[in-house]
């Protein structure tokens, strides 16, 4: 007869990431519909797809939110992984 062994701090924990990544995920998801409509209104309009400036600002906005633990080097890889994440951008 084999016993099941109660959940630890660390299955605990592990519940927790599993949710947050859900999260991050469905967020994502919305961020790149939502960029993507952009994408359509700037390539209707004419407008420059790539804005240096807002992608700048994205990065400071992302740094100030992960100072810590996540150095400034990742998040700025994060940034780009996330902005490339979105349909037709920077084809």
């Amino acid at each position: 007869m084999s016993r099941t062994k109660p959940p630890t701090d660390i299955d605990r924990l592990r519940k927790k990431i599993d949710h947050i990544d859900t999260q991050i995920a469905a967020l994502l998801k919305e961020r790149a519909l939502l960029a993507s409509q952009i994408i359509l209104a700037k390539e209707l309009s004419g407008t420059a797809i790539t804005d240096l400036k807002r992608e700048r600002a994205i990065v400071r906005r992302y740094l100030s939110t992960l100072k810590r633990p996540i150095k400034p080097k990742r998040v700025h890889a994060l940034v780009k992984v996330v902005l490339e994440l979105t349909p037709r951008y920077r084809n």
